[in-house]
């Protein structure tokens, strides 16, 4: 469920914008230049990848990780071996130094390495860090579960993306038992040479005749509106918007929802029934694992399951993982989870944007360890969204009461869309509110809140229409307030409705 709101706590969040019913379905295919043919040659950067003379330039991370040669190997005459001492924890098979010292930007790396177990179900990945200069870090994977004994191959490939980077390659195995053992061998990476030109990488514009909104105004192929903004709400505990909606008169444009890390089933479904009945879905969810391991790789394979699954249904879809992070723990660590997941879910699904969900207080007038400069993560972020509630006539934890509405395009507005716009991003509110007071008193705030946000190229609004973890009446139950919110919803465009066949 989402964050409690709180005094002095402001958010946005981004979204889609306006645009014309057109296509009754979106296609996720993106528009990119044929390809051209070419030959490529290998070159192998890994030192004693076989482990058949020595450990050389390989190493362990922790003292109770313990790595030994063995006899049992998948090529040569032996392998590596690791364990720990310490039951439970993970182990990590670890290149010193660096696998490449300095790498081009563009250039494509092939990963292999052999894996194995005496003592089934251990699960790991082949991981590497692509290490900038300023300590930024890009994270490349493929994860593994060994359910028998045999000899498992692990291969992927990517590509750098810039110039001047380390290259980290490390294999990890998670949570070993007592007495469990990873065996490691044969591992690879070779740098790939193309002989002549390879294709361009494919864009998130929508291909001719793509989805559009009731008033003309396009979608990318990830929901990202040309212009505008869609207006929406979260309605309970993801209750059914229907009933809110026909108090409104007109469906919404973009739907809230959110889930705990067992809830990906549950999640698609809804997006699904969001979809069918015109709206554009924007989910959070809980994670399975600490920001740490998840930054690590350990929840990969649960961010792929989500996106794989999302990516089969018949619209754009947004998604953000851990909103509202501030003051839950080590923001770094939040930052490289969000750098870790990125990517996964935009090269599996192409109809789901990535998005970020922020408090915004913080970001612009709390500690600086949480400044948009420090938290932003370095990989593509499609929507940035921010949590901002309105507190006039609430008190704060302080005691302080609010006897003046808070000046969110000054203070908040201006300087995000600003950060936002110079990282190729789009933003807009995920939650906003107000309560019964300021309703009553000032019959235009919510919509003065919204302009303000267009006028900052915000391109989605949802009001946090529930009572849940709330600390004053946002939810929408007087009928001033439902007056005013169905009035902005009737001028704002509507969303296509996209049916599966």
């Amino acid at each position: 469920m989402p964050g409690r709101p709180r005094p002095l706590r402001i958010a946005l969040a981004l979204s889609l914008s306006t645009a014309a019913l057109a296509a009754p379905v979106l296609s996720v295919q993106s528009a990119s230049a044929a390809p051209t043919a070419t030959a490529a040659t290998t070159t192998e950067t890994v030192t004693n990848g076989t482990f058949d003379k020595n450990l050389d330039h390989w190493g362990t991370n922790q003292s109770y990780m313990q790595l030994y040669r063995s006899t049992s190997h998948k090529q040569g005459s032996h392998s590596v071996r690791l364990k720990t001492t310490k039951a439970g924890a993970d182990v990590v098979l670890n290149d010193m130094p660096n696998t490449v010292a300095s790498t081009v930007k563009g250039t494509t790396y092939d990963v292999t390495a052999w894996v194995r177990t005496a003592d089934p179900k251990l699960s790991g990945q082949v991981r590497v860090r692509e290490v900038h200069p300023n300590g930024a870090v890009d994270t490349h994977t493929e994860s593994f579960n060994l359910a028998n004994k045999d000899w498992t191959k692990v291969d992927f490939s990517f590509t750098t993306t810039a110039t001047g980077d380390s290259l980290d390659l490390s294999v990890l195995g998670w949570s070993l038992k007592k007495g469990q053992r990873l065996y490691v061998d044969a591992v690879s990476m070779r740098k790939v040479t193309a002989a002549g030109p390879t294709t361009p990488p494919p864009t998130d514009q929508p291909p001719s005749g793509g989805l559009k909104l009731s008033n003309g105004v396009s979608l990318s192929t990830r929901g990202i509106p040309a212009s505008g903004a869609l207006v929406g709400a979260a309605v309970g505990g993801n209750a059914d918007p229907t009933s809110f909606e026909t108090q409104t008169g007109q469906r919404l444009g973009v739907r809230r929802t959110y889930f705990s890390a067992t809830g990906t089933d549950k999640a698609v479904k809804m997006a699904k029934l969001d979809l069918a009945n015109g709206r554009l879905p924007w989910i959070s969810f809980k994670l399975p694992y600490t920001w740490e391991q998840m930054a690590a790789g350990k929840g990969d394979a649960w961010a792929k399951d989500i996106a794989v699954k999302l990516s089969a249904l018949p619209g754009p879809v947004w998604v953000a993982f851990h909103h509202e992070p501030e003051t839950h723990g080590d923001i770094q660590q939040w930052k490289a989870m969000q750098e870790r997941l990125g990517p996964i879910v935009r090269s599996n699904a192409p109809n789901v944007a990535f998005t970020i969900i922020l408090t915004g207080y913080h970001q612009i007038s709390g500690n600086k360890q949480y400044s948009l400069d420090a938290v932003w993560p370095n990989t593509k972020v499609d929507l940035a969204g921010f949590d901002i509630y309105n507190f006039y006539k609430t008190t704060n934890s302080n005691g302080t009461y609010f006897t003046k509405p808070s000046d969110l395009r000054r203070v908040y507005f201006e300087p995000i869309s600003k950060f936002v716009a110079s990282k190729g991003s789009a933003w807009g509110l995920a939650e906003t509110g107000y309560n019964d007071a300021a309703a009553q008193d000032l019959p235009t705030l919510m919509k003065d809140t919204f302009d303000a946000m267009v006028d900052n190229n915000g391109v989605a609004f949802s009001y946090f229409n529930s009572p849940l973890n709330s600390s004053t009446s946002w939810v929408i139950t007087t009928p001033a307030k439902l007056k005013q919110f169905a009035n902005l919803l009737k001028g704002s465009p509507m969303y296509p409705k996209l049916v599966t066949g």
